[in-house]
């Protein structure tokens, strides 16, 4: 995009079959976006309305590493993460905040999906905006306090601080 803007024509679909956008900015109007799990966006900012009811991380960069299904019903055994490539993986902090800001104006979901995400930092989830985290994945923190599990909500939209911290490997 070289630094440009392109404005998108109301109630077009952008459907991605290889290729993406960098360096610009992507003018929605009620624009709805299609593509499989694969990076489409680098450092593109989004202005106006987006229709698109599920946004994946994967679209900016994020990778979700595989876990093993434990024996409990609802858990995912996460002890073996270096040898799944997650401690020393991909950080996805920065695409799944991407992801969570692209929901919030596309007033959708951001989906976590395809194993277990790295992060660095907080997560920040306005109140209208969901973060669904299937059932087959998870986040792991990695900060200067070791490593453990959280994933932490806040609203930077509505300048609030409520926040919960979930005991993790939380699966939702």
């Amino acid at each position: 995009l070289l630094d440009s803007t392109i404005v998108v024509p109301e109630n077009c679909t952008l459907k991605f079959v290889g290729g993406g956008f960098k360096n610009g900015t992507l003018q929605g109007n009620s624009t709805k976006i299609e593509s499989p799990l694969v990076e489409i966006f680098e450092n593109v900012n989004f202005t106006g309305t987006y229709v698109t009811p599920e946004i994946y991380p994967e679209w900016f960069g994020a990778k979700g590493y595989p876990v093993k299904r434990s024996t409990s019903s609802y858990w995912w055994d996460l002890g073996d993460v270096a040898t799944n490539g997650l401690e020393s993986g991909i950080d996805s902090t920065i695409a799944i905040s991407n992801a969570i800001d692209l929901a919030y104006l596309s007033q959708s979901k951001a989906v976590l999906s395809n194993g277990t995400y790295k992060i660095t930092d907080s997560l920040d989830v306005p109140q209208s905006t969901t973060l669904h985290i299937e059932r087959s994945s998870g986040v792991r923190y990695y900060g200067d306090n070791g490593a453990g599990n959280v994933i932490v909500t806040a609203d930077k939209h509505e300048n609030t601080t409520t926040s919960n911290t979930f005991d993790s490997p939380q699966i939702a």
